[in-house]
């Protein structure tokens, strides 16, 4: 079984906005092409939402110190902004919207372990798709 990885030089941008009646904040990060949707450790952290081999790195973290107020009633908007992501060499590169002509949802990869779109509904969900999740306190997984 071939195993396949993201090329690790490749970007995506997200542009978080945070909006309130007087007050807006832009943050611009870099989310790299490696980027899991969130960390899990076996019997640990997200352990009862495991997916893949577990061999891509840990997602971007917006908090307080980002610039962003989390007082109840902002508002808090993701965007896509531009780049692109490939599984691997001879595979097309994809933008945010993912390989269309490769439906995962609920199903498994070439490991033999789930995609993280097992964890999310509705679907379809296409290989390489741009997902995001947020850890609220205590620690639980909520799609966006």
């Amino acid at each position: 079984m071939t195993r396949r990885t993201l090329i690790p030089h490749v970007l995506m941008m997200i542009c978080l906005t945070a909006v309130r009646p007087v007050v807006a904040a832009t943050i611009t990060t870099t989310v790299t092409g490696t980027e899991m949707p969130w960390n899990w450790v076996n019997l640990g952290l997200n352990t009862s939402n495991q997916f893949g081999i577990n061999d891509g790195t840990s997602p971007d973290v917006i908090s307080a110190a980002s610039g962003f107020d989390f007082t109840a009633g902002n508002m808090l908007t993701v965007s896509y902004v531009s780049g692109t992501v490939s599984v691997g060499s001879g595979f097309p590169t994809e933008d945010a919207i993912g390989d269309t002509a490769f439906a995962v949802n609920n199903g498994t990869g070439s490991t033999g372990k789930v995609f993280p779109s097992f964890y999310m509904s509705p679907s379809p969900h296409t290989r390489l798709a741009w997902v995001s999740w947020w850890a609220r306190s205590p620690p639980t997984l909520a799609q966006s």
